[in-house]
């Protein structure tokens, strides 16, 4: 189930954010926080700028002396670059447009639901309805470099949770209190017990009423969390896409017919030096 965080009623708004910026939160089982990029879109953007510098230079002094054709492959890495770059631009815009969420981004196990945050949006499974879970040990080279425990609903109809952990002690750990979590949480709805659904619930109201959104017309009140339209995800990526592929063309065409004149000169001295 997908939600907005926005559209949620206001307490569980409140409770929500005070869990997720809380892990020692009693209603928290475990969690595992998205790697922040933050700075990452500026770094980029600045390598982008000079790994193109460096292309074009190349493929200015080198296109005085042949066709584009030999140099296909930098302008492959020149549409990247520029691709990059342009993504880049527009994920700094973006961020100054929609702000990010006031809690961490990533997947969390309550007491109750399996959540993943990611910016504005929320994808919600009910912790009964969990199906086995998977715990994945990999390795690199026959050394072990780390475990994962993966998490779905029993009929695949959620996202598949992962949670990465540095030792297999520590995702068994994880898989059990999940479980655990899980029995607890299924006698108590089993039970009806109101109360102790409020006390382990940080979605009580919603859990119990069916009703998952704020009654219409009420008022948006703090804490809110911006949602970035899907529209401009897919227009940031397929757009820088497209203008990379651009820029690459236009530096071929352009480098094929400003320098056409030069190469012919730079062949005929060639054949006139070396007698080919």
């Amino acid at each position: 189930m997908k939600v907005r965080f926005n559209e949620l009623p206001q307490a569980i708004r409140e409770r929500l954010l005070a869990a997720l910026t809380n892990p020692q939160d009693p209603r928290m089982v475990i969690y595992d926080y998205d790697v922040r990029l933050g700075w990452f879109k500026y770094f980029a953007a600045v390598g982008a700028v000079a790994a193109m510098g460096g292309m074009l230079d190349f493929l200015v002094t080198e296109g005085s002396r042949k066709d584009p054709w030999h140099d296909r492959e930098v302008y492959g890495f020149l549409a990247f670059a520029a691709f990059v770059f342009i993504a880049s631009v527009i994920g700094i815009v973006y961020r100054f447009m929609w702000k990010p969420p006031p809690y961490r981004e990533g997947n969390y196990v309550f007491k109750t639901a399996i959540v993943n945050a990611d910016g504005g949006e929320l994808e919600i499974m009910p912790l009964h309805e969990l199906g086995r879970p998977t715990i994945v040990h990999t390795r690199r080279n026959g050394v072990y470099s780390g475990s994962r425990l993966e998490l779905q609903h029993h009929q695949g109809k959620s996202r598949l949770f992962q949670f990465q952990y540095g030792s297999q002690a520590a995702v068994q750990t994880a898989c059990d209190s999940v479980l655990s979590a899980r029995e607890v949480w299924i006698d108590t709805l089993r039970t009806g017990n109101a109360q102790r659904i409020s006390e382990l619930d940080v979605f009580a109201e919603c859990t119990m009423t069916g009703n998952w959104t704020s009654p219409p017309g009420t008022p948006l009140a703090p804490p809110l969390a911006a949602v970035v339209p899907s529209g401009a995800k897919w227009a940031r990526w397929l757009g820088a896409l497209l203008l990379g592929a651009v820029v690459s063309g236009v530096t071929y065409f352009t480098i094929d017919s400003v320098f056409e004149s030069d190469r012919k000169s730079y062949e005929r001295k060639m054949k006139k030096k070396y007698g080919y």
